[in-house]
């Protein structure tokens, strides 16, 4: 999959997924009467040290030989996901997940952390969920809880809805989709190869989003090893999180 990413029949294969997102609309279109919104979900790594994991500037005088580096290698290797939301609906307030490695334990904190948030800063957090997993990484079992808690419910006066998502094994599960059309969405894969072109997540999400993280993450080391210069800060989850 990845092979075809930068070349040109990538774009070839995205017009092939576009077509089958143009049928369903013209499909609900003819049926029903109305064109329906499109959604979209995706995963997005992240690491405990995102900033670590880039090629970031470190600051020091220009004169200096060397520059001094002072990194948690590990933070930098450490991921966590991030579950994102986009919608051709400009009225929706889109959900995002952080899910983490860990057990039910892991999971009670970081819910009671989440809920500290909302707390203090009420109607920010409300769309925001946390999950953990054994390997920190989205199975079918995740998926299906994020829906759950993020998916608009069924109602007979509500229009029905497309959702796209990239053709991942989790995804793929006809658990998903069947899941999907009791809540009234048209589950629509895109391709392996194509979605740096066809997925709104991948294209004007996930970078922004990440570059937004790195700069936060940033600010919090530098005002850290301000504070208390003879200790490497770490980053924990319940930061990630706020980040």
């Amino acid at each position: 999959e990845d092979g075809i990413r930068d070349q040109p029949r990538s774009r070839g294969l995205g017009d092939v997924y576009k077509r089958q997102v143009i049928r369903a609309r013209l499909f609900v279109w003819h049926l029903f009467g109305y064109w329906p919104e499109i959604d979209g979900f995706d995963q997005t790594p992240f690491h405990f040290s995102e900033s670590g994991s880039k090629e970031k500037y470190t600051l020091e005088h220009t004169s200096v030989k060397e520059v001094g580096l002072r990194e948690n290698h590990q933070a930098t290797r450490a991921r966590w996901s991030a579950s994102t939301w986009t919608s051709s609906d400009a009225s929706d307030i889109q959900p995002l997940e952080c899910m983490f490695k860990g057990g039910p334990q892991v999971c009670d904190k970081l819910k009671q952390a989440l809920q500290r948030l909302r707390d203090g800063e009420p109607g920010v957090w409300d769309n925001c969920s946390v999950d953990t997993s054994a390997s920190g990484s989205y199975k079918v079992e995740q998926v299906l809880t994020f829906l759950d808690r993020h998916m608009k419910p069924w109602s007979e006066n509500r229009r029905w809805r497309i959702l796209l998502a990239d053709a991942a094994r989790p995804h793929l599960s006809p658990r998903i989709r069947e899941f999907c059309f009791q809540r009234k969405y048209l589950l629509v894969y895109i391709g392996g190869g194509t979605t740096c072109t066809m997925q709104v997540n991948d294209t004007h999400l996930h970078l922004p989003l990440s570059k937004i993280y790195q700069d936060t993450e940033m600010r919090w080391l530098a005002s850290e090893m301000q504070e208390v210069p003879s200790r490497l800060p770490s980053v924990k989850r319940e930061q990630c999180m706020e980040f």
